[in-house]
């Protein structure tokens, strides 16, 4: 996920780049391979949370039943060391 602040509405939304559908390798460093990008603009920080996360997913098209993982990556940082998870349904 990575977002970037829009410079309307008072600095209070953003727009979140999201990969999904594909998966990790570390061959040699973690690339995102074979999936597919959407942007979310005009979320607003102040609203913003698991549960309306949750809800993007399924306008992605992701039913509630199906495993799901949420990462972020941190600004300027390679995915190698800049990977945090958000959400992990399994662990």
């Amino acid at each position: 996920m990575y977002c970037k602040q829009h410079a309307s509405d008072t600095d209070r939304q953003f727009t979140i780049r999201v990969h999904h559908g594909g998966y990790f390798v570390d061959n040699p460093s973690r690339e995102y391979l074979d999936g597919k990008i959407n942007f979310i603009d005009h979320v607003d920080f102040r609203v913003l949370n698991m549960d309306v996360l949750e809800e993007m997913i399924k306008k992605l098209g992701y039913d509630d039943g199906i495993v799901f993982y949420i990462h972020y990556r941190e600004p300027y940082v390679s995915l190698d060391f800049g990977l945090r998870t958000l959400k992990c349904d399994i662990c």
